[in-house]
């Protein structure tokens, strides 16, 4: 299954968390021009939005639908950078992971029950929201089309599991992602305007309409048919997995019971990418949601019996800190598998 995680208004929100006197006003982060004085919208909060401002709008458009509280700030694009790349760091804890833009994330998560892969977007949200202050919306569904189109149609600060196309018939065919205003107005003039109308009309016409990778790409998305598997960067500074307990529990035990299943699966991971590893993290979630970690540097190291007798150590390390209901095992630090030379033996 697809999470597709998108930031709420990602640049006005970072501005507001490092400068809380902007709480509640409408606020414009723009692109501006060396003197200063013109511009474009990059984004804007959603009380902006309530005025009308929008992102792509030009600064004295924008300027002219503002009220007397708005905010206009120039946009901080390192500052920014810093912060998306800590929570894509965060997020790739959860599974394979494709970053899509600076504020939004593609999560292949091997889970197929309803009830844990929404258990496990809310501790998404609830994680990304006490590390950094930040909304997110979720948007869970069998491909990367339909988790977007879910995700879109929630925000802000929303969850959906899709399953199918079948969720947005009565949407406009302009949630789709891919099908801009001049697409839009074409179909709009051949009677079609939502997404159930798009489904029901014939391939063969939409070709004929549309005749370039355009029309090819209108009837499989029509019928909610899109990439099933995320694009994973090579370069990966973790690797893990995490899994729900058969039940809540407070028993050291009982939780370790799952490490040699979790050790299993991020091991084979390590084989696959031909690496060693040199760190061990163990996370602990409790049934509130609360996300606890304990890590221990070690020598460079492989296979599945090293992680399962680390991770061991750091769940006796200290007290558990409540009742835990998920738990995970990362590894990182990699370095090069060297095989060794006859000088060695």
């Amino acid at each position: 299954m697809i999470l597709h995680v998108d930031i709420d208004a990602f640049y006005p929100s970072l501005e507001e968390i490092r400068k809380p006197e902007l709480a509640g006003k409408p606020i414009v982060v723009c692109i501006l021009t060396r003197d200063g004085n013109s511009g474009a919208v990059a984004s804007a909060n959603y009380k902006a939005r309530e005025l009308g401002i929008r992102s792509g709008m030009p600064l004295s458009v924008a300027k002219s639908k503002a009220n007397k509280d708005t905010v206009f700030i120039g946009a901080d694009k390192d500052y920014y950078e810093r912060k998306s790349k800590h929570i894509m760091e965060d997020l790739s804890t959860y599974g394979k992971i494709e970053q899509a833009s600076i504020d939004e994330a593609y999560i292949e998560i091997e889970e197929e029950d309803k009830g844990t892969l929404i258990e496990i977007a809310k501790e998404i949200k609830q994680a990304i929201k006490k590390k950094f202050g930040l909304d997110v919306t979720v948007g869970v569904a069998p491909n990367k089309l339909l988790a977007k189109m879910a995700s879109k149609v929630s925000k802000p600060r929303g969850l959906m599991l899709a399953k199918s196309i079948e969720d947005f018939s009565d949407y406009p065919v302009s949630l789709i992602p891919g099908i801009g205003s001049k697409t839009a107005e074409v179909l709009k003039s051949r009677g079609i305007v939502t997404i159930r109308e798009l489904a029901n009309s014939s391939p063969f016409k939409i070709k004929e309409w549309f005749p370039t990778k355009l029309g090819d790409f209108l009837v499989k998305a029509a019928r909610g048919m899109g990439e099933m598997h995320v694009e994973e960067e090579k370069s990966r500074k973790q690797l893990g997995k995490i899994m729900t307990l058969p039940q809540d529990s407070d028993s050291m035990d009982e939780i370790k019971e799952a490490f040699p299943k979790l050790a299993k699966e991020v091991a084979s991971k390590v084989d696959e990418l031909g690496v060693s590893f040199s760190a061990v993290t163990l996370m602990l979630i409790d049934k509130a949601m609360e996300v606890t970690t304990r890590s221990k540097t070690i020598g460079p190291s492989r296979g599945e019996a090293i992680i399962v007798k680390t991770a061991e150590e750091l769940l006796e390390r200290e007290e558990l800190p409540g009742v835990i209901r998920r738990v995970g095992i990362f590894v990182s630090k990699f370095g090069e598998e060297k095989q060794k030379t006859l000088m060695e033996f």
